[in-house]
């Protein structure tokens, strides 16, 4: 989906004839707005593409206007995972309606036990209540099962390729209170690998708030050539910034 938004957008930017083939440029444009971090709105990379997609019409002799509103998102303000002398970043997943992944302030202390993929089977001869369990995160919506068992937080471990219908999978309309976390993979599977052995003492920090951000539409005229339908309006809309089940 958000590949189709893209292009969308290119082909609103590349609209002239003398660049619409132009294949090394689209590909920049791609590999530009997918380089500068997350672009949800109201993080730093949602503004770079703002920028971007205003100097690329203004750069078609175009005359852009902004329009500017205000947001409210969850910005996660950092996050870390220790076991061991081992210390990873921990991003966390979009909140579960509006609780966010805020834990205390001291952090928390639990054991850490592998889910796998979260079937009920997994969890045989497991105590899940009150400890971290750490998943695969194309165990879809299995992530329930260990939020119902008791579990303390979940921490999934990033796949080699993540799918629009996995991460549609995590998201939660009930204010659940069970904290949820994304670790990149090479950590994930460092961690996987030690928990093979049994349960691991592990501690975790992190915090994200909702905050007001600004936010930005930006638009330009084109005057058609025809000069019997240029008074006429056609509007061409796309998206610039991006969702994700992991806001940063």
């Amino acid at each position: 989906m958000i590949f189709a938004l893209i292009v969308s957008f290119i082909c609103l930017v590349y609209s002239t004839a003398s660049v619409a083939d132009d294949v090394a440029s689209l590909r920049s444009t791609i590999e530009y707005l997918s380089s500068s971090g997350s672009r949800l709105a109201g993080y730093p990379g949602s503004a770079q593409a703002a920028d971007y997609v205003e100097r690329r019409l203004q750069s078609l002799g175009l005359q852009t206007h902004r329009d500017t509103f205000s947001v409210v998102v969850p910005v996660d303000l950092g996050g870390r995972l220790q076991w061991g002398d081992e210390s990873v970043e921990l991003h966390a997943l979009w909140p579960n309606a509006a609780r966010t992944a805020t834990l205390p302030p001291e952090g928390v202390r639990a054991s850490a036990i592998w889910g796998g993929r979260g079937d009920w089977a997994d969890y045989n001869g497991m105590e899940v209540a009150g400890r971290v369990v750490v998943l695969d995160f194309a165990g879809g919506d299995n992530w329930l099962k260990a939020a119902a068992l008791g579990a303390r937080a979940v921490v999934f471990v990033a796949p080699e390729l993540a799918t629009t219908g996995q991460a549609l999978a995590k998201y939660s309309q009930a204010p659940l209170d069970v904290p949820r976390f994304w670790l990149e993979r090479s950590a994930g599977e460092q961690l996987r690998r030690r928990l093979a052995a049994g349960p691991v003492d592990v501690a975790l920090w992190s915090r994200t708030d909702w905050l007001e951000r600004p936010a930005w539409n930006i638009w330009a005229e084109m005057t058609g050539v025809d000069p019997d339908l240029r008074d006429e309006k056609v509007l061409l809309h796309a998206y610039y910034d991006a969702p994700s089940v992991v806001p940063a």
